[in-house]
């Protein structure tokens, strides 16, 4: 029997002579539940990405033995914060994240700044979600707040007008590299997901 629902008609084979059909259940979009925010930043003269980049994975809570996919900047109403990294995920368990990177594609930088901000957005006092912006670059920690708050402003204005209020929390890594290569994070990893279920096909 198969452990993955699908929509439409699906068999189980009993036998060679008999079939029983099953029930599907119809499953919505995902919604990204518990997370947890890291930040660390590495170098290397031997490489970026098996180098700086992976060394900077270490740092950042040991989350170097995941498969990385990147979101965009929606934080859901429902999401939760949790202290910490699992201490134990399987070898090359996928780990979907909004991150800020700087160091990719350059050699010697002087300064790189990696940074997030999640805003959280109120309305009459009821929590509507929240919002990341990032920042990847060589600027100051001070320059790179600034960045932040002027982008998530535009974000927030274009989504709710101007009737809303936020708490943010900003998130910095920002050092000076020796190396030809390196590489500052902040990544924002999601650790497990709610799933609607919307009905169940009996065909």
């Amino acid at each position: 029997m198969t452990h993955n629902p699908s929509i439409g008609k699906s068999v189980l084979k009993l036998s060679n002579k008999s079939k029983q059909k099953i029930s599907n259940i119809i499953i919505g979009t995902r919604v990204p539940y518990e997370y947890f925010v890291v930040q660390g930043s590495g170098e290397s003269d031997f490489g970026y990405h098996p180098g700086a980049y992976d060394i900077a994975l270490e740092k950042a809570g040991g989350i170097h033995n995941f498969n990385h996919i990147t979101y965009s900047s929606i934080l859901p109403e429902t999401a939760v914060r949790i202290k910490e990294v699992p201490k134990e995920y399987a070898h090359g368990a996928v780990l979907e994240s909004i991150t800020a990177e700087a160091g990719k594609g350059m050699e010697y930088p002087k300064l790189l700044t990696a940074g997030i901000v999640i805003s959280k957005v109120f309305r009459n006092g009821i929590y509507l979600g929240g919002l990341v912006a990032e920042y990847n670059g060589t600027d100051t920690k001070e320059n790179c707040k600034k960045f932040l708050k002027a982008n998530m402003q535009s974000m927030i204005k274009r989504r709710y007008g101007d009737d809303v209020k936020t708490k943010d929390e900003f998130f910095i890594e920002s050092f000076k590299p020796k190396s030809k290569h390196a590489c500052a994070m902040v990544v924002m990893g999601f650790t497990s997901y709610k799933y609607p279920v919307l009905g169940v096909v009996n065909e």
